[in-house]
């Protein structure tokens, strides 16, 4: 009895120590991130709405992203530079597609590393689209401007929300 109960003890060990060593191989990619989340907050209908989550490789092993998967068809993310040396940064570039969506949206993007170990970064996005407003185009790019010149765009705004909007 004495035996056995050694023996499942050791083995109860040996698994939390394996647990614990996958907890912890994950957390490396984890610390790349400045930042994990991010809150849009209110946005307008056909707005741009776009956030850079910046990571920089701080380890002597080259980094590899092999893929960023979105939990929602609101965002979509690409990634800046796939493959990062030491010291390098790089940015997962989310975008908001507030053209097709409405109301409350969470997405959980989760970044993908292959190398030089495997391991999943979860990135969130939050925000609300709404529509009281719009504006139309949703943005608005004026380019390069020289200096002491002006440059003019027309944006239609309607409003379609409540009476004691402020």
């Amino acid at each position: 009895l004495a035996s056995r109960l050694a023996q499942s003890l050791c083995a109860l060990l040996l698994a939390l120590s394996l647990l614990n060593a996958d907890a912890g191989a994950k957390d490396w990619a984890q610390k790349m991130f400045k930042v994990t989340s991010h809150d849009f907050g209110h946005v307008a209908h056909g707005a741009k709405t776009e956030f850079a989550f910046e990571f920089q490789n701080s380890y002597e092993e080259d980094v590899h992203i092999a893929e960023i998967r979105s939990s929602c068809g609101c965002t979509t993310a690409v990634v800046s530079k796939t493959t990062l040396k030491t010291w390098e940064k790089a940015a997962i570039v989310t975008t908001f597609n507030t053209k097709s969506f409405q109301g409350q949206r969470n997405s959980t993007l989760t970044v993908v590393i292959d190398k030089p170990f495997r391991a999943e970064v979860q990135l969130t996005v939050t925000g609300y689209i709404h529509n009281e407003v719009d504006f139309q185009p949703g943005s608005i790019v004026f380019g390069d401007v020289e200096q002491g010149t002006g440059v003019a765009q027309k944006v239609a705004v309607t409003f379609y929300g409540r009476n004691n909007w402020n």
